[in-house]
């Protein structure tokens, strides 16, 4: 089997998940994805499969995988910033990955942090410490337009750094598998998140009121810490009764993004989230929640309409499992037509 099979790393869009081995599911399965739309349905086998992803992934090589997880990473960030329109306007895609792909790896290689995998995770440790310092003065290189697409160059590579450092600070939080999660790494991720963006408070909770799209109202803004403290009182009550992987991320995601904290990046934050939920699980990669099909941005916002309107999380729960799935399901595929080459 190749050791590096996905260097180097290329955005690639995540594919879509498998239809159903049969056009007409079995009526109990019918029954059970009713409200959730046709893009949306699993098998059974399916969700196994991604509960399992840390023994299906183990086979294969350490060097392998920790290829593939710079490539997550990085399609992780890409593809948020795509889905929020924050990505520099007029930037190629392709320029866009090299930049993110020679940040990464310069965060990781900082200097004193040795090699291998404990060198990594402390230029991770250190990258982000960096990335969480002093505030960045309006106007400076390093400053930032909050929607991305308005920033300079130099402020552009600034934003897409501070995404990355983010991640990784997540990512650092979730091997703290038996930790409980805090309101204040929420506070801490978006500070690190929107570190230099211009106007923006990072780790401040709004004081202004919020509305959605449709005119929908978020939660009061005098009632914003409480509602806080309350979604993640319910996600580590949810993680402690050994609730599904999949349901308990989607609800983590759904009770922050409804009381909407920040006056900015709301969306960038809380995809962060699904991701630490997934890796805090088990779950061997990062995670975009993305149903992976054209229009994936509609998808994501119809789920959480549903969820709004129905007070459940189906939808969203098996939209996790499709973002999952579809991430395990590149790992697996490269990997292995990686080996086959070399048989």
């Amino acid at each position: 089997m190749a050791a590096t099979p996905f260097e180097p790393a290329r955005f690639v869009a995540a594919s879509a998940p498998p239809p159903p081995a049969s056009a007409a599911p079995a009526a109990a399965h019918a029954t059970a994805m009713s409200l959730v739309p046709r893009w949306l349905w699993l098998e059974a086998r399916d969700k196994e499969r991604v509960e399992r992803a840390a023994t299906i992934v183990a086979d294969y090589p350490a060097a392998c995988i920790a290829s593939f997880r710079r490539h997550a990473a990085i399609e992780l960030v890409y593809t948020s910033n795509k889905l929020e329109a924050t990505l520099l306007r007029g930037a190629r895609a392709h320029d866009t990955v090299e930049t993110l792909e020679a940040l990464y790896d310069e965060m990781l290689l900082t200097p004193g942090s040795g090699g291998g995998a404990a060198g990594a995770t402390g230029g991770m440790a250190a990258a982000v410490a960096v990335a969480a310092g002093v505030p960045v003065p309006a106007g400076s290189a390093a400053a930032w337009h909050p929607d991305g697409k308005h920033s300079h160059s130099g402020g552009y590579q600034a934003q897409l750094r501070q995404h990355l450092a983010a991640l990784m600070f997540m990512e650092r939080l979730a091997g703290q598998r038996d930790r409980p999660l805090a309101v204040a790494d929420i506070l801490e991720c978006h500070g690190i998140l929107m570190r230099g963006a211009e106007g923006v408070a990072g780790g401040t909770l709004r004081t202004v009121d919020a509305w959605a799209g449709d005119g929908h109202l978020y939660v009061d803004r005098a009632d914003v810490p409480a509602a806080l403290e309350r979604a993640v009182d319910d996600y580590n009550r949810a993680v402690a009764d050994g609730k599904p992987l999949a349901a308990t991320t989607a609800l983590l995601f759904y009770k922050v993004i409804t009381v909407h904290p920040f006056v900015d990046g709301n969306g960038r934050l809380c995809r962060l989230l699904v991701a630490y939920a997934l890796l805090r699980g088990g779950f061997p990669f990062p995670v975009l929640l993305t149903s992976g099909h054209k229009k994936p941005r509609s998808h994501h916002m119809h789920a959480i309409y549903a969820a709004r309107r129905r007070s459940d999380i189906e939808e969203l729960t098996a939209l996790v499992y499709v973002s999952a799935l579809a991430v395990l399901n590149k790992f697996t595929g490269a990997a292995d037509a990686a080996e086959a080459t070399t048989t």
